[in-house]
């Protein structure tokens, strides 16, 4: 690929943001080359670090070239100056995200490219007053971490046993209590939510009784 080649190609990435339509600067596509985005978390919430691996491209050549972009739900590019086969991105606000990579290689201009969405919600963590209480003892949960743009908060409570049925699911609260009457190990859940723009958090921790 010559060098003029590589700048054109440079700058149309610059321009796009890291993210040209399949057709765009093509050439003459191996239509046998995918690619496929993994990532390590597909249900992010604020402030969680996701790393992004462009995989199965298999180019018929030694050099490869992977350029990533990163929009919000309104379409506008968040990150786009990332390169190589493997990215990582931490995202800051609650959103549904499209992460696209264009994979090439020089061999025969072949191109492919691929996205994906990923929902990253808002934060939100039980805190319990005892991880491993006794039969019959009253265990205190708190919802800690939760910080919508909203004067509005609600929580759920669900919790379940080891079976996934369900031994409570009516309590609401930021701090609920509860009190675990037969031994086993039990799922407490919370889902955290305000009235912006369907904020919401989700976490469960493990009771063993």
């Amino acid at each position: 690929m010559s060098e003029s080649s590589n700048f054109t190609r440079r700058n149309a990435l610059r321009l796009t943001g890291g993210v040209i339509a399949g057709s765009a600067m093509a050439g003459t596509a191996a239509a046998e080359t995918t690619v496929d985005i993994v990532a390590s978390d597909e249900t992010p919430a604020t402030g969680d670090n996701v790393t992004f691996e462009a995989a199965n491209f298999e180019p018929n050549s030694d050099y490869e070239q992977y350029s990533w972009g990163i929009q919000d739900s309104n379409g506008n590019f968040i990150s786009s100056d990332k390169w190589g086969e493997t990215i990582d991105f931490t995202f800051e606000a609650a959103d549904t995200y499209t992460i696209s990579v264009i994979a090439a290689s020089d061999y025969d201009a072949a191109r492919t490219t691929a996205q994906t969405e990923i929902t990253v919600d808002e934060k939100v963590e039980i805190v319990p007053s005892n991880e491993n209480p006794d039969e019959g003892e009253v265990v205190t949960f708190e919802a800690k971490g939760y910080d919508p743009n909203s004067d509005y908060e609600q929580y759920s409570w669900g919790i379940q046993d080891a079976d996934g049925n369900f031994v409570s699911s009516d309590k609401w609260g930021q701090t609920i209590e509860y009190q675990f009457s037969e031994r086993g190990v039990y799922t407490v859940s919370i889902i955290a939510a305000s009235d912006y723009e369907d904020d919401r958090a989700l976490d469960d921790v493990k009771i063993g009784v």
